[in-house]
């Protein structure tokens, strides 16, 4: 496998871990580096994998296997590299949060998000599918229904009366902060500026009482998996 020279590629390698797992940080060589991410497989038990090549000259990998353990064999202690984080954290706040000398204390200015007890499973904290879900459900049914129903411009008066900007990356996408707004504000497609241009109520109530199963779902279960007795039956 040939990196080119100062790049960052993204290569997919078949994995037996059937779970969410971790690619641990590695250095290959001399300037090249696999990044250490959360994956979860595809459905081919395929992850996908992070190389970066900060040399100036091309590296050919031979037999390259990343080292891959599931995720649900580390708890935050040692995500946190033995607290290392935490007390970074503390020194900085010892040296008065001066943002000068942060770099004496590897420079964390803000709190960790991580509060919990280092013993705390990393899966109870870091739920890995949830965001892909959350943009690909509100993606998928606004680009591939909405949009071929009702035409781009028409749909499109929806996130403009919010202010989101879709971001171009395979074609037009919203990111997840745009999906999780759409989701809250579904009851945006029924004021009169824009459902009388889309169709009006009867035409958008299968709309938004989709995007309204899933604002609920997302309320309710993301990262606690519980859902309400209301969502059960939804069909």
């Amino acid at each position: 496998m040939l990196i080119p020279p100062r790049c960052e590629i993204i290569k997919f390698c078949h994995t037996d871990i059937k779970d969410e797992s971790i690619v641990l940080s590695d250095q290959l060589c001399d300037g090249v580096f696999v990044a250490g991410i959360l994956v979860k497989p595809d459905d081919c038990n395929r992850i996908p994998v992070k190389i970066l090549n900060i040399r100036n000259e091309a590296v050919n990998l031979k037999n390259f296997v990343p080292k891959v353990e599931k995720l649900d064999n580390y708890n935050l202690e040692e995500l946190l590299a033995k607290k290392t984080l935490r007390k970074d954290y503390q020194e900085f706040v010892s040296l008065g949060c001066d943002k000068i000398v942060a770099n004496k204390s590897r420079s964390p200015i803000n709190t960790p998000l991580f509060v919990e007890d280092g013993n705390v499973p990393i899966v109870q904290k870091c739920i890995i599918p949830e965001l892909h879900i959350l943009q690909g459900f509100v993606n998928n049914l606004f680009w591939i229904v909405l949009v071929p129903l009702l035409g781009k411009e028409k749909a499109l008066l929806w996130p403009q009366k919010l202010k989101l900007v879709s971001k171009n990356y395979h074609g037009e996408a919203f990111e997840g902060n745009a999906c999780r707004t759409l989701l809250k504000r579904a009851d945006v497609l029924l004021e009169p500026e824009i459902s009388e241009h889309l169709g009006g109520f009867l035409a958008l109530q299968p709309f938004i009482a989709d995007f309204r199963a899933m604002d609920k779902i997302v309320h309710s279960c993301f990262a606690v998996r519980r859902v309400k007795s209301e969502l059960s039956h939804h069909n």
